[in-house]
């Protein structure tokens, strides 16, 4: 059992676009690292893009 793939993105937030000094001690996250990522849609299509290309939406998948 080991990790084959992973998917990982930064989200740029929307709501609330301000990282608070709580936000950034509690995660590590500063806000240098979000500018100019994709925001929470786009993560989630291309999080279904990777799915798909890995084939884990064939239920024979374990």
């Amino acid at each position: 059992m080991e990790t084959e793939s992973t998917f990982h993105t930064y989200v740029q937030p929307v709501v609330h676009p301000q990282c608070t000094p709580f936000c950034t001690e509690l995660t590590g996250i500063i806000r240098a690292m979000v500018d100019g990522q994709p925001s929470l849609q786009q993560v989630l299509e291309r999080g279904d893009e990777w799915t798909a290309r890995k084939g884990l939406f064939d239920p024979n998948v374990r």
